[in-house]
């Protein structure tokens, strides 16, 4: 039985996601579940023999929430915390050492924390840097808690995903933010930042930006160019590049990265 494990659907992130693995397990993760949308090469070539490492290869449009449910039946009952991030977001607990142990501190009265994103820009870079990390290289931000959310769950607690943002639990269990307080979307105004927030570097370079934009959203299948209504939420990249500071997930863990 596991305590923590890490759900995420991934299309060709093989430059980023060695960093992802790294920085979840020094927060915690005990295993990761990869569910490969049509990666080439495969994920499973990349990530071999990699005991802590689960790849599930799920091709298709519009898997994400598909993945989740997934897991949620065929291994939901192995782990007492699963949280469901994308390859770009980076959980930054600010008042425990590691987002397992601000796990652990949260009992037995909650079955689904979901964390506020703050979005990154891309740090004044034209291209993708060559060698370090994403978290070293994009510092600044928008500098205040974006609305929407995502989520960790007790998988034993999960009725079925509908949304790849927070699940639909089951009967009387409990749904809330980062503080305490309770939740019933995908959004939550009630600022949390200086507990714990989920970094969300979504542009990263220009580059990596505009390839990103002509790529397929993994939730509904269009492309993120064509579906303007559905991106309302990425701020714009003067208000992503407005703040700079000495990013505390620099301080806490770049110096134990490799």
């Amino acid at each position: 039985m596991f305590f923590l494990t890490l759900v995420a659907i991934v299309k060709n992130e093989d430059p980023y996601i060695q960093e992802f693995i790294q920085y979840y397990k020094l927060n915690g993760v005990d295993h990761f579940y990869f569910y490969d949308n049509g990666s080439h090469p495969p994920l499973s070539d990349f990530l071999k023999d990699q005991p802590d490492i689960t790849v599930i290869p799920f091709p298709g449009e519009q898997k994400q929430t598909s993945a989740y449910n997934h897991y949620i039946k065929h291994f939901g009952h192995l782990s007492e915390w699963a949280a469901f991030f994308d390859i770009d977001e980076f959980i930054l607990p600010k008042q425990h050492p590691t987002f397992r142990a601000y796990l652990e501190d949260q009992g037995q009265n909650v079955d689904c924390i979901s964390f506020n994103w703050v979005i990154f820009g891309n740090g004044g870079h034209d291209k993708k840097p060559k060698g370090g990390f994403v978290i070293d290289h994009y510092r600044y931000s928008e500098g205040k808690q974006h609305k929407n959310v995502k989520s960790a769950v007790r998988p034993s607690s999960v009725k079925k995903f509908l949304h790849p943002h927070f699940p639909n639990l089951k009967w009387l269990k409990k749904h809330t933010n980062a503080l305490g307080s309770k939740m019933k979307g995908a959004e939550n105004l009630e600022e949390c930042r200086h507990v714990i927030q989920l970094n969300h570097y979504f542009t990263k370079s220009l580059e990596e930006y505009q390839r990103k934009l002509n790529s397929k959203r993994a939730d509904n299948g269009v492309r993120r160019i064509d579906d303007k209504e559905a991106m309302k939420w990425l701020v714009s990249e003067p208000e992503r590049c407005s703040v700079f500071y000495e990013d505390e997930i620099c301080v806490k863990f770049l110096p134990f990265m490799k």
